[in-house]
């Protein structure tokens, strides 16, 4: 996915097509194991510049893509669309245990981290800090035995959560307040109007409609004197 003809470097999401997030998510996740294994293999005494801060660096291309799917998939994405969440979320997951559950790499964080006495610079400290408590938290210290579990566990949840946020999704997306005359008690005429066009776009010409949307449910919320339909 590349934004670089966009303003302020955004992502171009109309010329991004469905078929794309996966060969680019393949290839932004080869990218980023490539510079992962420059680290560990780096012979070099392990410092911030070329431990943490190459560390901090890498998987640019892959946090794009990510990103760009994930924006979609949590707003205007239709079912075929989310369903590539069952593909995507595993190969993050497994991405992302693979680099926090290596081995090699977290030893030269932590020889960097024991040594931490040498970084003068405040926001190194911190980013030193950050990603030594990144990778213990998520399991950098467990036995060969429990990493194992950790990762089957990590893959597990990593097919869950998008269909929870799926489930999510859809039912907001279903959602719909069906209101009469009678119901419009408190709304302003700008409310009222476009819960009257909702309404004719869904073939319910002589009614108003509140949909699961943030701008539709949201000023019915605040301005509705119906508090039983609130």
């Amino acid at each position: 996915i590349n934004n670089t003809q966009e303003p302020f470097g955004t992502i171009p999401f109309s010329d991004i097509k469905k078929s794309d997030f996966v060969p680019a998510l393949d290839d932004a996740i080869h990218e980023a194991n490539e510079e992962i294994e420059t680290i560990v293999k780096n012979v070099d005494e392990p410092t911030f510049g070329n431990t943490i801060l190459s560390l901090e660096l890498s998987g640019s291309k892959l946090s794009k893509v990510a990103s760009a799917y994930f924006h979609l998939f949590s707003s205007e994405s239709d079912q075929s669309f989310q369903d590539l969440a069952q593909i995507i979320s595993p190969k993050l997951a497994k991405y992302s245990s693979s680099v926090v559950l290596n081995e090699d790499l977290f030893k030269k964080i932590k020889k960097v981290y024991d040594n931490r006495h040498l970084i003068k610079d405040t926001e190194d400290m911190r980013l030193l800090e950050l990603t030594y408590l990144e990778f213990v938290r998520n399991g950098a210290n467990l036995n060969k035995n429990k990493k194992n579990l950790l990762r089957k566990l990590d893959e597990e949840l990593s097919t869950l959560s998008p269909k929870f946020s799926n489930n999510t999704l859809n039912a907001t997306n279903a959602f719909e307040l069906v209101l009469d005359r009678d119901d419009l008690d408190g709304l302003p005429e700008t409310v009222k109007e476009s819960a009257k066009m909702a309404a004719k776009e869904n073939g319910k010409d002589d009614k108003w409609l509140i949909t699961g949307q943030f701008p539709s449910y949201s000023p019915f919320l605040k301005f509705s004197d119906r508090r039983d339909l609130r």
